[in-house]
């Protein structure tokens, strides 16, 4: 059982929420000009900021 629970997802990027933090969104991108390993990029984001920004 995956700890992920899909928000929303495209080709190259997939927005979650981990069910044991409910304080942030997590933001992978695949095939990005800007990477933090090979694969994708994963940008941790507060609870706080996404609702200002959904």
């Amino acid at each position: 059982m995956s700890a992920k629970s899909s928000l929303i997802h495209g080709k190259d990027f997939h927005l979650f929420k981990d069910c044991f933090d409910n304080e942030h969104v997590y933001l992978r991108l695949e095939n990005t000009e800007f990477e933090a390993t090979q694969n994708s990029i994963c940008v941790k984001i507060s609870v706080s900021i996404w609702e200002v920004i959904r």
